[in-house]
């Protein structure tokens, strides 16, 4: 009887741990399904920072005083975060190494998320990347406070007292000119890059940072914040219609395109010199006044024979431009002697450091 007794007890206590196990299995099941939909629903991650936005203000009281707030995880430091600004300086790509789709339940986002219309959360092989999409163009600041990482916008009329846009010509699939084996896009590329290295080295190192992959920022005396923009910075298509947007939309003070000048068969050709175009149509005459400066610079520096300077509203970019605005035809690439000159590291410096120099001095000029 005793033993009866203990088997049914024993058959009772195995029914009830079966019974827990199940029950915790379906809770836990449920969870993590949960959990997987919470991931698998990200997509746009906008409005889950906007319902976190009350727990993440108590948490990080100085959250809404910046677009957005990262909390990074233990295993990730700031410095390993890169942000990149797209092209058009609407849209920008924040990589963050080592997370998944988890991190915005582990670690909620927060900020006012001013002038951000879209969010969204792309998984890559060694992180996960946050999309931003703004209304306007913007430069992006960020700024490191412990574990934190703010990040904020403004448009460049309220950060910079001038701004420049420096444009290599040509570019991806358009070569421009050929000679030698040589391409007019990759000498343009050249030069505009070494451009940006001056620009960059002018520049003082702050607190607070700007991200800096389609702009160098520099401060000049008497003026203030100068930032210099990009048209492109690799070798890639940029639309001449892209190219002027970005200068009229900033709106940039000066716009400055490097080109290579070729005969018109593209035949070899003791035909040599340096030229600037302009634009005839600008009734202040301030197109003409700068395109003569870099003019004279490009040939005290370069030592070149002068070509003058040509009339070119029939160019687009010259045509449509809202402020001063020179295209620089460096030298010849079908001359053998001048494209040897252009392809050199030192040749290019030089034409880099004329132009550089004529920027500035136009600029404190009309800002006396």
């Amino acid at each position: 009887m005793e033993q009866k007794l203990l088997n049914i007890m024993a058959g009772v206590m195995c029914i009830f741990t079966l019974t827990l196990v199940s029950v915790l299995y379906i809770f836990q099941g449920s969870s993590i399904l949960a959990r997987q939909q919470a991931r698998d629903d990200l997509g746009s991650i906008l409005a889950m920072v906007a319902k976190q936005r009350d727990q993440m203000t108590k948490d990080d009281p100085q959250a809404l005083a910046h677009h957005l707030s990262l909390t990074m995880p233990a295993q990730v430091s700031s410095s390993d975060v890169t942000i990149r600004q797209e092209d058009d300086l609407t849209r920008f790509q924040i990589r963050i190494p080592g997370i998944s789709s988890s991190y915005f339940l582990d670690y909620p986002m927060a900020g006012n998320c001013k002038g951000i219309r879209d969010m969204t959360y792309v998984a890559s092989g060694d992180g996960g990347i946050i999309e931003l999409s703004c209304d306007g163009v913007y430069v992006m600041s960020k700024t490191v406070k412990g574990d934190h990482l703010y990040l904020d916008l403004d448009r460049p009329s309220s950060v910079f007292d001038a701004m420049f846009v420096v444009d290599a010509g040509h570019g991806g699939k358009d070569s421009g000119a050929i000679a030698g084996g040589i391409e007019e896009k990759d000498l343009n590329l050249a030069i505009v890059q070494k451009i940006r290295e001056k620009f960059k080295a002018e520049a003082e190192e702050k607190d607070t940072t700007y991200v800096e992959d389609q702009f160098s920022v520099f401060e000049e005396k008497g003026i203030g914040k100068v930032g210099v923009f990009y048209t492109r910075c690799s070798d890639k298509s940029v639309g001449l219609e892209e190219r002027v947007s970005l200068a009229n939309r900033l709106p940039a003070d000066l716009f400055l395109s490097v080109h290579i000048n070729s005969t018109a068969t593209g035949r070899a050709s003791t035909i040599n010199g340096t030229a600037v175009m302009y634009k005839v149509s600008d009734s202040s005459g301030r197109s003409k006044e700068f395109s003569s400066l870099v003019l004279d610079k490009l040939l005290a520096d370069l030592k070149s024979k002068s070509k003058g300077l040509i009339a070119g509203d029939e160019i687009y970019i010259i045509r449509t431009a809202n402020m001063p605005v020179a295209l620089a035809e460096i030298g010849f690439i079908t001359n053998d002697e001048e494209r040897k000159r252009m392809a050199s590291d030192g040749y290019q410096e030089k034409c880099a450091g004329a132009i550089c120099s004529a920027m500035e001095e136009y600029l404190q000029k009309v800002h006396k």
